[in-house]
């Protein structure tokens, strides 16, 4: 939860960061990726200005973080893994 409470700054109060924590653990065990410390200070920020946006409900605020970092992930890879072999 420091990650999350020093990157909100102090706006957010601990109920809120609590949720939030809960999302941020549940994402990073289920997308099953390789979260470095600056990617985990991403996924905080986005949860943080998420919730901050009004979006608060944590199965919706799953769904979005999981699915950006799934596509960051896919981003991320070189072009040729996603080339197929041409047909004879």
């Amino acid at each position: 939860m420091q990650r999350l409470e020093r990157l909100a700054k102090g706006s957010l109060p601990p109920k809120n960061l609590e949720t939030l924590k809960r999302v941020f653990d549940q994402v990073v065990r289920g997308a099953c990726l390789d979260f470095d410390e600056s990617r985990r200070d991403r996924l905080a920020k986005r949860l943080i200005f998420l919730f901050q946006s009004g979006l608060i409900n944590p199965a919706q605020l799953e769904k979005i973080a999981m699915l950006w970092e799934l596509t960051d992930d896919q981003l991320a890879k070189p072009a040729t893994v996603y080339k197929t072999k041409q047909p004879v």
